[in-house]
């Protein structure tokens, strides 16, 4: 991963934080382990973020040389898991970069 992904992570974040998202919600990085994989989790709660309401997603990806990635993605969180927590932010950050904006309805005058 290029430094950038995890900067544009850190701003990503400050971005959402409002004095409840990052205290009720917010993003979680942990080691875990799975059937002898060990690798990282990242969860990400959308609610509340500029990101909120995307549709579902998954993607799964198994690499040679025990690389993998599998994330999940619904209107209300980022769920990645992986043995590159590199690859995780960087998934996460192309969806954030190319998701089209969501439009607030006008009000009626």
């Amino acid at each position: 991963m290029a430094a950038d992904d995890l900067e544009w992570l850190g701003t990503w974040y400050g971005q959402q934080c409002n004095g409840k998202w990052e205290h009720q919600k917010g993003m979680l990085l942990e080691p875990f382990e799975l059937r002898g994989r060990r690798g990282w989790r990242l969860r990400i709660d959308l609610c509340g973020t500029a990101a909120a309401g995307a549709g579902a997603r998954h993607l799964a990806v198994c690499a040679m040389g025990g690389a993998w990635l599998r994330c999940t993605l619904n209107a209300q969180r980022f769920q990645g898991e992986g043995a590159e927590v590199e690859a995780l932010i960087a998934v996460f950050r192309r969806w954030v970069d190319v998701q089209p904006p969501v439009l607030e309805a006008a009000s009626a005058g």
